[in-house]
Formats: structure tokens, sequence, C-alpha cells
């Protein structure tokens, strides 16, 4: 083999095991936030839909929180594209109370499915997840849709819905 020969298989075995390295930590870089996001998205379901708070049973016209749901913690953790769109983030809080209201209070997350989405080769673009939740409430199933951004390296909300047939009626 001449040495012109030998200087090509060397660099091209070190461009195969940088390309290889580059992947392994896309992927590794994957899995981190498929973990992280997953966490946060059940945490925040269940901060955002759970409260210990008292509340006025008596006034059903009060826009005061309804009993199981916590929309301080939606608002503190949405992201700035939601945030920048007030409507868009009161109907999802209005559809807390509407959803606390007729299914009454979360029992239990079922399941989770869904996942992030990450560039494996650029470590500048920003991430982001999105998730769906089976849970059963006290009066009855419900999807929860939670969507996030990863921003300022922190998971935040940019979409929350609670789905159920027994809303839908």
């Amino acid at each position: 083999m001449s040495g012109k020969n030998k200087l090509i298989t060397a660099i091209l075995i070190l461009a195969s095991l940088l390309s290889i390295a580059i992947l392994g930590r896309g992927i590794l870089r994957q899995q981190q936030f498929d973990g992280s996001s997953q966490e946060f998205a059940i945490s925040a379901a269940l901060s955002i839909l759970s409260s210990d708070t008292e509340v006025d049973e008596s006034n059903e016209d009060s826009d005061t929180a309804q009993p199981g749901s916590n929309p301080e913690f939606l608002r503190d953790y949405a992201h700035p594209s939601l945030l920048n769109q007030e409507t868009l983030l009161s109907d999802y809080i209005n559809s807390l109370y509407f959803a606390t209201r007729y299914l009454g209070e979360l029992e239990v997350v079922e399941s989770i499915s869904g996942g992030s989405d990450v560039s494996i080769l650029a470590t500048d673009a920003n991430p982001s997840a999105a998730y769906e939740l089976e849970a059963r409430y006290s009066g009855g199933a419900a999807t929860i849709r939670i969507e996030l951004l990863r921003h300022e390296d922190n998971w935040l909300i940019s979409e929350f819905l609670v789905g159920s047939e027994q809303l839908s009626d």
C-alpha cells in the first residue's frame, strides 16, 4: 500500500470515527431530553391539575380557581410564545376550570406517550416535546395533551389541553 493510500485510509477512518462520535452524542442528547421532558410533562400536569387551595364552591359563577386545578403553575411555566398570546392562555385556563367542574378531582395518571424532537446533529436547535397523558378523574377518563419547548435550559409549556368524552357532551 502506497503512502497516498495509507493517508486516504487514515482520513476515512478518522472521518468515520468523528461521524460516529457526533451521532452518538446526538443520540445521548435525544435520550436525555426524552427523559427530562417526560419528567417535566408529568410533574407539570400533576401540578396544574391538582390543588390544595381552599375554594368557595357555593359560588358556581365565580371566576376563581376550581377545586383540583392550579392555573398559576401554567402561567408560571408558560413559554414566552404562549404568554404573548394571552387569549390562548386564557382559553387553556378556562378549559381547566371546565374540566375540573365536570370531571372532578384528578385521581391518577395512568399512562404517557410521546417524546421529544431534538436534532441529532444540531446543538443549537431548540428542542420541543409533545405528550399525551391518559388520566382518570373522579367523574371519568380524560386525555391531557401537553406540548413543551426548551427555553434557556428549561422546559416550558406551549400547549396544555384536557379532553374527555364527558366534556364534549
